[in-house]
């Protein structure tokens, strides 16, 4: 149990070491932030000088590795995330070994523990990408889930913001809570008015379309993680 400096609850839902994993989180999508904005600035791979690209993603890729060790150090929980590491033992392993050669000094330039990660038949580069953004989700799961009202959930966050330096961006799990709150907010509204004219059906109708379009949006993003995760090894 660990108390948040300037909230006077104690914070059973996040202990110090929960917290220590988000900050390790952190770092590690700092590191992808930059490695990603080196990408998203360049027109084309051939732009990108050869050195800055191993520099970034390497950093990242080295403290990628730190979040999967306390994730398994904590024994979190996750089906996606399971799924990833422990279908993947061949790829977690070379992770570990390109970790040990960014964080410890490697005297030969091409160390196999750089090289042997974009030797393996799997794409390795996508299951790290594919495995970062699941572990940001998996943070936000855990915000969406925070005890009191609103009021008090921002006041938590912002504690948590102060310790650890960063809370994640919206993911597609967010959008598709905050819409349900809003289709359930418009509901209520109109059962509370016992509206029944052309209005008020033409709102129900939107309302009912809305949900056949995030039920098609939930599938289809299911179907995508699906098959990203099956191309790892195509």
């Amino acid at each position: 149990m660990y108390k948040l400096a300037g909230y006077n609850k104690t914070m059973k839902e996040f202990d110090e070491k929960l917290m220590s994993w988000f900050r390790y989180l952190f770092w590690a999508d700092t590191c992808y932030k930059r490695f990603e904005k080196l990408l998203e600035t360049s027109n084309n791979s051939e732009e990108i000088p050869t050195n800055l690209f191993i520099a970034l993603s390497s950093q990242w890729y080295g403290c990628l590795y730190v979040v999967i060790e306390g994730w398994e150090e904590l024994k979190l929980e996750d089906k996606i995330i399971s799924k990833l590491l422990n279908e993947h033992q061949n790829l977690k392993d070379l992770l570990r070994r390109y970790r040990n050669g960014v964080f410890h000094f490697q005297p030969k330039l091409l160390d196999n523990r750089f090289t042997d990660i974009g030797k393996t038949k799997d794409n390795s580069h996508l299951w790290v990408e594919l495995l970062h953004r699941q572990f940001v989700r998996f943070f936000s799961d855990q915000l969406a889930n925070l005890p009191g009202d609103k009021g008090q959930q921002v006041e938590i966050k912002d504690c948590l913001k102060q310790l650890i330096g960063w809370i994640p961006n919206v993911t597609f799990n967010d959008k598709v809570r905050e819409l349900n709150k809003l289709l359930e907010a418009s509901e209520a509204l109109l059962n509370e008015g016992h509206e029944s004219n052309e209005k008020a059906q033409e709102f129900r109708l939107a309302i009912e379309q809305t949900k056949d379009l995030l039920v098609e949006a939930k599938c289809n993003y299911q179907q995508y993680l699906s098959a990203s995760i099956k191309a790892i090894k195509d």
